[in-house]
């Protein structure tokens, strides 16, 4: 799973990964057997990549139930990780001990709806306003592929930053419009407008 951050405050809760405000991730066993009755060391193992390569393994020391009101089920807190999140593009790596039931999930707050995966050029869509998910499904292509995705889907396309380069922008808001920000020729933001 990849997760993208602007360089804010990158929080992981035992397999909850909150990078705030911007993304939230997190990766929950069910609070029902065998799940709750696993020894800490028969539990998944989350590893944590980041944009600069450093790797952080998360510590499972802690079995906190959290209830998820939408589908009305109970997870368990595992552990908790926090540090100061890097621009760039995040990879997260969960790695099962064992048979265990596990739940991913990512946004900045749960609203039910279509998963949009990133750096997966939309086959179709409603017609209408390019919503922030539509936008987000760019992040992680290339600077040509996603080009060529907002030409397919008829958006217009340009380039707010470039490796570091900042590029004049008119303030005029568009609705079938994106800007997108590239590092080392990855998209790293799509924001529609």
């Amino acid at each position: 799973m990849k997760l993208r951050s602007k360089g804010l405050a990158l929080l992981l809760l035992t397999a909850a990964l909150l990078i705030q405000p911007q993304n939230v991730y997190a990766h929950q066993p069910v609070d029902k057997a065998p799940e709750n009755k696993y020894a800490m060391s028969k539990l998944p193992v989350a590893t944590i990549t980041y944009p600069s390569g450093k790797q952080v393994v998360v510590k499972l020391n802690e079995r906190s139930t959290f209830f998820e009101p939408y589908s009305s089920t109970s997870y368990l807190f595992l552990g908790r990780f926090s540090d100061t999140a890097e621009d760039g593009i995040y990879q997260v790596s969960i790695k099962s001990k064992a048979a265990a039931k596990i739940t991913v999930a990512t946004g900045q707050k749960e609203i039910r709806g279509v998963v949009l995966p990133a750096a997966t050029c939309p086959t179709s869509r409603v017609a209408g306003d390019i919503s922030i998910g539509e936008a987000a499904t760019l992040v992680g292509m290339s600077k040509s592929a996603a080009s060529e995705c907002a030409a397919k889907l008829n958006w217009q396309f340009r380039i707010g930053a470039e490796d570091d380069q900042q590029f004049a922008l008119t303030k005029d808001y568009r609705l079938d419009r994106i800007t997108v920000t590239i590092k080392n020729n990855l998209i790293t933001q799509s924001l529609p407008g």
